[in-house]
């Protein structure tokens, strides 16, 4: 499910920075500011280390037992064609929260060779330093002869996620492992979505797959953390641990339509074959004890009109997934497919249970490297053993099977089916004639909380549009600030937030970023002239488990004139 990334950051961002490295840096490093964003720099055993970064980073650099560690910044990536993060010779970069995001060049956000990048966690063992992270960006590590290479990365908040894939470079035989963790928490989201950023001439990033040596998610199902295969590409896990939801969506369902460069699939797949699934597989090699991989298909397309379409295209599903350790007879991995219902984001995945969409259980097959199959309904209770002894005991007895089994089975049955209709007539007219005769009531059920999903969700959807022009255009932030004495010149503002709506059935949470810039000058006849620009990317949850996403830019023009009292 395509996303776009969020923060909620409120940061004054200087465009032209002069300020001098004191403040940030200490022996063996150094911070150098440009128009495009600052370098850090840390060699030779050197330190950097700042809190809220208050101007844009474009490269950080560490080499030779240095070590960088920033709680909170924003990136501005790709000026000089180098990787975000470079860690090597036995270094540390960390980054508790932020936004960094190089989805707009063919760079990687993060190499580790011979080094250490801990994005989001404060390492291997998965403590999570923040819950407001954005990153966008592909991440590799290669071999080092003379220190382990390591990534890890943490995503836990409901505001936070990693669209990017994970290329795993080094040699199998190097005498230091490297290797990429992620952590994903109760909500974290990670979307398998290519950045461009291999940087390796030898290597086809629409092939080559992604590689995480752990994978780890909730500890239980409570919880809506997600892992969405949106590339061909495959993802091998070398250690599954707690339960994690994986999101296929081979129609596009959640696709970015507001995105000028969106461009609608030309084909629709019905799920009844097996290319319908066309992302990547998912290859887990061994899980924990407990551990458990949720596998979804979005509904977009697929064709539920029997229960034999449904139980192929759980079926197809299924196949995507392998646990390769069951053929060596490790049994803790248990799998579950489903078709989510329309908008699942948000809160516990919810399952389709309507007309003949179900969730079943995946069985591994030790014949076929351990890859997945549906259990059909049908095929559920094949306890094989039962009419085996059926057949043994009447051979012997070859008196006693005339008078007493026959008419007991015949007994029990009978029974059955007299239950059964009884309880059916019982619950039809409790539930459905009630409202029969109050016809003239129907008025106040249309008009009351029980108006249908989907016109809530349009009304929610028109509310947060509303609410969200209406935050990009009400706040003229340089004119007060010029009444304030402020110079003039070029401006500029970052900053974000989150409102909501909550009545009639509606209920809307949006968060936002927005980013205004502008210029103004001083006329002859004692005004302030200037103009702006604004752009507002955002957010939005509905009821019912709904989504969206926001963009919005605009444009105004401005004139102060101090005309006394």
């Amino acid at each position: 499910m395509k996303r776009v990334y969020k923060a909620n950051l409120s940061l004054a961002i200087a465009l032209t920075i002069a300020s001098s490295v004191v403040p940030y840096a200490m022996a063996g490093s150094t911070l150098v500011t440009t128009p495009n964003g600052a370098n850090i720099t840390a060699n030779n055993g050197g330190k950097f280390k700042a809190g809220e970064m208050t101007n844009y980073i474009s490269t950080i650099e560490a080499d030779t037992g240095s070590t960088v560690s920033i709680d909170k910044a924003v990136a501005n990536i790709g000026y000089n064609n180098k990787p975000f993060i470079s860690s090597k010779g036995g270094s540390t970069v960390s980054l508790k929260e932020g936004v960094y995001d190089v989805q707009n060049v063919s760079t990687p956000i993060a190499v580790a060779q011979g080094g250490t990048v801990n994005i989001g966690v404060d390492g291997n063992k998965g403590n999570f330093t923040g819950n407001d992270l954005s990153l966008v960006g592909d991440v590799i590590v290669k071999s080092d002869p003379n220190h382990a290479s390591e990534i890890n990365i943490g995503i836990i908040g409901k505001e936070s996620l990693w669209d990017g894939l994970a290329f795993n470079l080094a040699d199998k035989d190097a005498k230091h492992p490297s290797h990429i963790n992620v952590f994903l928490g109760d909500y974290g989201s990670w979307e398998l979505f290519y950045q461009g950023g291999l940087h390796e001439g030898t290597l086809d990033g629409g092939t080559q797959p992604s590689h995480v040596h752990r994978l780890v998610g909730s500890k239980n199902r409570n919880y809506a953390n997600m892992v969405t295969q949106s590339e061909h590409n495959k993802l091998y896990v070398d250690k599954l641990e707690g339960h994690v939801n994986f999101i296929y969506d081979p129609n596009d369902e959640g696709g970015d339509t507001e995105d000028p460069s969106y461009q609608p699939p030309t084909k629709t797949y019905n799920g009844l074959t097996p290319d319908s699934f066309w992302g990547g597989d998912i290859h887990i090699t061994s899980a924990a004890p407990g551990a458990a991989a949720h596998v979804y298909t979005t509904q977009r397309g697929l064709d539920m009109s029997s229960e034999a379409n449904v139980n192929k295209i759980l079926d197809n599903l299924a196949h995507k997934m392998y646990y390769h350790n069951y053929v060596n007879g490790e049994r803790n991995l248990q799998g579950t497919v489903a078709i989510a219902s329309d908008g699942s984001e948000s809160g516990r995945f919810t399952v389709i249970t309507s007309g003949h969409a179900k969730e079943g259980d995946i069985t591994w097959q030790a014949d076929k490297d351990g890859q997945g199959k549906y259990v059909y309904g049908e095929n559920k209770p094949v306890p094989k053993p039962q009419p085996k002894p059926e057949v043994k005991p009447t051979p012997k007895p070859e008196v006693k099977p005339v008078p007493t089994p026959t008419p007991k089975p015949e007994v029990k049955p009978t029974p059955k089916p007299e239950v059964k209709p009884a309880p059916k007539p019982t619950p039809k007219p409790e539930v459905k004639p009630v409202p029969v005769p109050d016809r003239n009531s129907h008025i106040h059920v249309i008009m009351g909380d029980f108006d249908t999903p989907h016109m809530r969700g349009a009304r929610s959807a028109i509310m947060s549009n509303i609410n969200g022009w209406r935050t990009l255009t009400d706040n003229m932030y340089r004119p007060r600030v010029l009444q304030q004495g402020e110079p003039t010149g070029i401006w500029a503002r970052g900053g974000g937030g989150k409102y909501s709506y909550d009545a009639k059935g509606i209920d809307t949470d949006t968060t936002y970023t927005r980013i205004q810039g502008g210029y103004d000058a001083k006329t002859g006849s004692g005004w302030t002239v200037g103009g702006q620009v604004s752009y507002l990317r955002g957010n939005d949850d509905y009821v019912f488990n709904g989504s969206g996403k926001e963009k919005a830019f605009a444009v105004g023009a401005y004139g102060v004139k101090d005309l006394g009292k």
